[in-house]
């Protein structure tokens, strides 16, 4: 079992979808979804799967189920320090759990083996089996990301989400792309900027690149010709600091 919460597709608020994690849909034969309150279990259907982002979208052909359901808006990724707050269901049960944290950490990890590596904020609120999906809420209730994945080691409460901008990526390729006839679409992955890069930790590097040490990035060390990132005026031997200013 997972969480999951309510988009709109279009900005009439008409066409909505269910947005939960790849891996609580992984494998499925069939979806059932429950709303807050409620014990009927609605059918769902798999709009698009995206695996590497680890992000699925659903629909519910049953009107009855968005009566009164409003969608959740996207807000900005958090920056370190910034208060948010996860809701879902971790292990199960009928009542909602809301807990709360600060952003401990900004990175880059894979979000399932083998994968490459995406945009990740640690946060030090629990996230527990059943939270997968569930919302990551900012100070003014918009969606900074989704819940993904817990901390199994020794340490406590801390959590990963999936930040804002790598959903609305999987969101625009479904907008994009989907079939009329069947709301459903293949996910095609996601593009590479085209860019090698190397850690600017060595001392004499960073001399040599002119850094500070309230700066931080990496080098890059080879760019592909025909790359989105060559396209966007990336040139061997930059600086890269930020990505969509984080």
């Amino acid at each position: 079992t997972g969480s999951g919460f309510a988009i709109s597709l279009d900005s009439s608020a008409e066409r909505l979808a269910i947005v939960t994690n790849a891996h609580v849909v992984a494998s499925f034969a069939d979806i059932r979804v429950r709303k807050f309150g409620e014990v009927h279990k609605y059918k769902a259907r798999c709009l698009m799967v995206a695996h590497t982002a680890d992000v699925a979208l659903l629909a519910v052909d049953e009107a009855r189920f968005w009566h009164k359901v409003a969608p959740l808006e996207f807000g900005e990724v958090p920056r370190l320090y910034e208060n948010v707050k996860v809701l879902g269901y971790p292990m199960g049960g009928d009542n909602a759990c809301v807990t709360r944290g600060v952003v401990s950490r900004v990175d880059t990890t894979s979000y399932v083996r083998g994968a490459e590596n995406l945009l990740v904020v640690q946060i030090d609120a629990a996230i527990n089996p059943g939270n997968s999906g569930g919302p990551a809420l900012d100070d003014r209730s918009r969606v900074a990301g989704v819940a993904f994945s817990g901390f199994s080691g020794t340490a406590d409460n801390i959590g990963y989400i999936i930040p804002r901008v790598v959903v609305q990526n999987v969101v625009a390729d479904y907008l994009e792309f989907h079939d009329d006839s069947t709301g459903a679409v293949k996910w095609t992955g996601l593009c590479s900027l085209g860019l090698w890069t190397q850690a600017c930790e060595n001392p004499a590097l960073r001399r040599k690149l002119r850094m500070g040490d309230d700066v931080s990035g990496v080098l890059i060390t080879r760019v592909a010709a025909l790359g989105c990132g060559a396209r966007a005026g990336v040139r061997e031997g930059d600086v890269l600091a930020s990505l969509a200013g984080v």
